[in-house]
């Protein structure tokens, strides 16, 4: 299973959109099978119509966020990026609000941690932070990288 960074990251671009915020984000462990988890996300609003205008607006994105996951029977990669975190990559990755913010994510772990050490190597990003199977996911077997800095640099990342 493979899912949760695109479909905060398309939250990320709905909470930009509408009036609302991100309330709680939680990535629990999918038991179904595969290397990661699937994601809760509650968000909130004055309005009911800003709160459904905002699903729509996710749903709308997830064929874009979805677009750099690649799926095989070994394992996934997947790559995110938004030149200006809002408030669902900040409250599910520490990603700063308004600054672009990369995910890079490897799995089974170990293609993640290359994948990494390649990433920071290859452009001047600040490092985040590194999430692990035992660390930062849900024991999910994956290697995710969470960056910063200037916009460019992060894509090039």
């Amino acid at each position: 299973r493979s899912g949760a960074g695109p479909q905060i990251m398309a939250m990320d671009e709905a909470v930009k959109a509408t009036n609302t915020e991100v309330l709680d984000i939680e990535l629990p462990r999918d038991t179904k099978g595969g290397a990661g988890h699937g994601s809760l996300i509650i968000i909130g609003g004055s309005d009911p119509s800003d709160v459904r205008q905002a699903i729509g607006v996710a749903l709308d994105n997830l064929s874009r966020t979805f677009g750099d996951v690649y799926n095989s029977p070994a394992g996934h990669l997947e790559l995110q990026f938004t030149a200006s975190a809002s408030s669902a990559a900040n409250v599910a990755f520490g990603a700063p609000i308004g600054k672009a913010y990369g995910l890079i994510c490897g799995a089974p772990s170990g293609i993640g941690v290359v994948m990494a050490d390649t990433a920071i190597k290859t452009a001047g990003v600040e490092v985040l932070g590194f999430a692990s199977p035992g660390n930062g996911t849900s024991f999910s077997n994956e290697g995710i990288l969470h960056i910063s800095g200037d916009s460019g640099a992060v894509r090039q990342a």
